[in-house]
């Protein structure tokens, strides 16, 4: 299935502050470069319901559909992208483990300690 490099939006601005701080300040030339800035690891959606249960401690589950059945109902341009991506693979996601740790020199946050970190916020109702 497609795999995916989660990144915690933190370190996106990170990211981008280190950038804006050396663009000002002095240091590397950014100016008309291009960043891949992901998340330490690619992961299906079946590795991210795992990570989930086992931080959580509770059963989350993954129940895979076909991409047809997923693409029905949604916008055409949203669709097609969807249907690229399922065609492409994993060349259709950026993915740079090291990016945000060679911008910032602190690597990304992986989804299993981001989700740990904001366990509280999945809490059960009821």
């Amino acid at each position: 299935g497609l795999m995916f490099p989660p990144v915690d939006p933190r370190d996106v601005g990170y990211a981008a502050a280190a950038i804006a701080n050396e663009c000002v300040f002095g240091g590397a030339d950014h100016h008309g470069k291009c960043y891949e800035i992901s998340g330490p690891e690619m992961l299906s959606v079946a590795d991210m319901a795992r990570i989930f249960a086992q931080a959580l401690d509770r059963p989350v589950t993954h129940t895979p559909v076909s991409v047809d059945e997923y693409t029905a109902t949604l916008p055409p341009a949203l669709a097609q992208l969807i249907h690229f991506m399922h065609d492409a693979g994993e060349s259709a996601i950026p993915f740079s483990p090291h990016g945000v740790g060679d911008l910032t020199g602190v690597e990304a946050m992986r989804l299993e300690d981001w989700v740990r970190e904001h366990k509280g916020r999945f809490k059960r109702e009821g």
